[in-house]
């Protein structure tokens, strides 16, 4: 086990580096998914509202 040790713990360090990177991943793609709607949201207020203030001019 020990004589193991110094060839399993790059190893291990690589398991755990790829492990933080996805969950990493994980997060950005969950925030992005959430992150459109409010956009698309902001967007089409945006657009109701410059026609209604267009509207309004007029």
């Amino acid at each position: 086990m020990i004589s193991w040790l110094p060839f399993l713990t790059p190893l291990l360090v690589w398991i755990i580096g790829i492990i933080i990177f996805l969950i990493m991943l994980t997060i950005a793609y969950f925030f992005l998914i959430a992150l459109v709607p409010i956009i698309a949201i902001g967007f089409l207020i945006w657009i109701i509202y410059s026609a209604f203030k267009g509207w309004k001019r007029r």
